[in-house]
């Protein structure tokens, strides 16, 4: 497991979890048994990358479609 110096796991080992996630049929549970980690705090990156999505769209669609960017009109 990679953890930081405050005892945090890295962006990096979260990201590489969530990947996984999305690119395979493994379920969550499994991957918490493998790596040994609680199925809970994977949950919680899980919710947290939704969360962030929905602020990113919130965003963007709170412009009037006249301001929007290129990138805007492809989310």
């Amino acid at each position: 497991m990679t953890k930081n110096k405050n005892n945090h796991y890295t962006k990096e080992f979260k990201e590489s979890i969530l990947q996984r996630i999305e690119s395979s049929n493994v379920s969550i549970q499994s991957i918490a048994e493998e790596i040994g980690i609680p199925r809970t705090t994977i949950y919680q990156y899980v919710n947290s990358k939704v969360k962030k999505e929905k602020q990113h769209v919130t965003a963007t669609t709170s412009k009037h479609p006249s301001k929007w960017t290129s990138e805007d009109k492809f989310v």
